[in-house]
């Protein structure tokens, strides 16, 4: 398994930051956001509609190489075929929606599985199971309708999502100001 690009070679340096409207690769309206957690080079973004801005999440994919690309609002049926949407050298993990939805690209350098049996088909996520080195690292992609009213029932689901986590793991969890999870409300 090849090396995942450590932090420092992110372009933007370490951390969290919101990259402005004009310095987002994938154009449009889209919301974006890239950050590192450890040795992972993330990105997240609100795409509002995969599919008419499938080409910009190719040449994000292929100019900055991150290690994950959370997107929401992908805004495709359940139903949709997944292989139109695919990119060399990474795998796509859906949960696809007509007016929501989310999908994660994963460089395919990682150790990574969906964990299926965190999730839940109330609330549009995706939980990973990332393997590297010695060491499990989960990380959830959420996306909340800003219609949602529903926020404490929201809130419990992730909550007990994370009590799971830590009863399967207890000895390898470690909170660090570099632990994030990704949350859409606009």
């Amino acid at each position: 398994m090849a090396t995942p690009n450590p932090a420092s070679e992110s372009p933007y340096g370490e951390g969290t930051r919101h990259v402005p409207w004009s310095d987002c690769l994938l154009g449009g309206d889209a919301i974006c956001l890239d950050t590192s957690l450890g040795f992972f080079f993330i990105n997240f973004c609100n795409i509002r509609g995969l599919r008419s801005n499938f080409q910009s999440v190719k040449h994000h994919l292929s100019s900055t190489k991150p290690n994950l690309l959370f997107l929401t609002e992908t805004q495709l049926s359940e139903a949709t075929d997944s292989s139109p949407f695919s990119v060399p050298s990474y795998f796509l993990y859906p949960h696809f929606r007509s007016k929501a939805g989310c999908c994660v690209y994963v460089r395919n350098d990682l150790t990574c599985s969906r964990a299926h049996a965190l999730e839940s088909s109330e609330f549009f996520t995706i939980l990973l199971r990332l393997s590297s080195d010695s060491l499990t690292k989960f990380i959830c992609a959420v996306y909340l309708s800003p219609n949602s009213s529903d926020y404490s029932k929201f809130f419990d689901y992730l909550t007990s999502k994370v009590e799971h986590i830590l009863d399967l793991h207890p000895w390898r969890f470690q909170c660090s100001p570099q632990a994030l999870a990704f949350l859409s409300l606009d």
